[in-house]
């Protein structure tokens, strides 16, 4: 299953890769991330770095909060300002997901990919859907609507008014 979740933030683009790629800090930051035990830095000869972290965050639904966590390394290129994550270990173990910051007229449009597929016999098609559109679109949608607040309201926009 492949899903794309894209939003367009007017700030500054170091910002919102450096906000991207910090997951150390998103518990402090994201309210709907409850956790980040990160295990390895290190930067890779071709100058990535490279963070293997467990992350833990929370699915908010009307009726109450589902906790979600998994095992992810994330590679991070600071000259194309790309992230990759691969998630190995969790229930999501396998998926790939990148993060895509491309120039937007005046802003920069931010694309999150997930791609994953559970190899489950009979339901693994539809355990993949649900998971995917239930919980993984929902939660990168809430983060990059809350990356999204925190570039803008601190960006001056022409006329001197703030986004």
């Amino acid at each position: 299953m492949f899903t794309e979740t894209t939003i367009t933030m007017y700030g500054d683009r170091d910002a919102i890769f450096r906000l991207g790629s910090e997951i150390e800090r998103w518990p402090a930051i994201l309210p709907h991330y409850r956790a980040v035990t990160l295990y390895e830095y290190a930067t890779m000869e071709d100058r990535t770095v490279r963070k293997t972290a467990t992350m833990q965050a929370s699915r908010f639904l009307p009726v109450g909060t589902i906790p979600v966590a998994w095992k992810t390394i994330l590679e991070i290129d600071d000259r194309t300002q790309t992230l990759h994550f691969v998630h190995i270990g969790g229930f999501t173990k396998g998926m790939d997901v990148y993060w895509h910051l491309t120039p937007d007229g005046t802003g920069t449009k931010v694309t999150i990919t997930h791609d994953w597929q559970l190899r489950w016999p009979l339901i693994g098609g539809w355990v993949t859907g649900f998971v995917c559109h239930q919980f993984v679109d929902a939660i990168a949608r809430r983060t990059l609507r809350c990356i999204k607040t925190m570039v803008e309201i601190t960006v001056p926009m022409k006329g001197g008014a703030r986004a």
